[in-house]
């Protein structure tokens, strides 16, 4: 996912995105390579979020259901924590 996608997925700008995946990288929190960010320090993470973790989660269980990626997708063992 390119910078400036993710800034349209989150309605923000891009300079702000390069600032924010920065500052996560030099805490260790994830690692970033060309089109890819991944998690490396999920509980850091979750923690730096404060009370916004979740809110997504939860919204898409609301209106979608429950998360659950297709078999044998990439991340398929990720399953919200709600």
């Amino acid at each position: 996912m390119t910078h400036e996608a993710l800034a349209q997925v989150l309605g923000t700008h891009r300079p702000g995105i390069t600032v924010a995946l920065h500052e996560l990288e030099r805490a260790e929190m994830i690692a970033t390579r060309r089109g890819q960010i991944t998690v490396t320090d999920r509980p850091r993470l979750i923690r730096a979020a404060g009370e916004s973790y979740g809110l997504a989660e939860a919204e898409y269980k609301r209106l979608i259901g429950p998360f659950a990626p297709a078999s044998g997708a990439s991340g398929s063992r990720y399953r919200p924590n709600l």
